[in-house]
């Protein structure tokens, strides 16, 4: 337009007015202000998206270390899953939590096998009977030790007398 103003009409086209050089500079100059406005705007949401990932990461870490203390082997393998699942910006040792699992799942194998649930039974039977033996053979021998020891005592005067 701005070369051929009157070959055409330009108003009727709809077409807006030509901008000029002045026009054109202010417009590439808020054009690169834009760019770099968009991209301290990525740079600065990539920082607190990392910071976002440190603080997450530090509230895993004080989870899993909290976790080796509970009884529940699905709770930490949720956690050491949830750590995994994050990619967490901060790198961490679960040796200690899968150590902690498989002793969670050893303990409760031992509840659930079968085997090794009769093999507790049978010791708790045994002790049971041990005790009750104890305190028959306890209360026997405390009464035959008891008046053998007295027997003794008189049986010793009685020899010396």
């Amino acid at each position: 337009m701005a070369e051929a103003p009157d070959e055409w009409d330009w108003k009727l086209a709809k077409v807006p007015s030509p901008l000029t050089d002045d026009q054109e500079r202010d417009k590439a100059d808020k054009d690169k202000a834009r760019e770099r406005e968009r991209k301290k705007r990525r740079e600065k949401e990539k920082k607190d998206l990392k910071s976002r990932q440190l603080v997450e990461a530090t509230e895993l870490a004080a989870a899993l270390s909290a976790s080796l203390t509970l009884t529940d082997a699905d709770a930490i393998e949720a956690l050491i899953s949830k750590i995994r699942a994050k990619k967490a910006a901060v790198e961490f040792d679960l040796s200690p939590a899968q150590a902690r699992v498989a002793a969670l799942r050893a303990e409760q194998d031992a509840f659930t096998d079968p085997t090794a649930r009769r093999r507790r039974e049978a010791g708790a039977r045994a002790a049971a009977l041990e005790a009750r033996l104890g305190m028959a053979a306890g209360g026997a021998a405390g009464g035959a030790g008891g008046g053998g020891g007295g027997g003794g005592g008189e049986g010793g005067g009685g020899g010396g007398g």
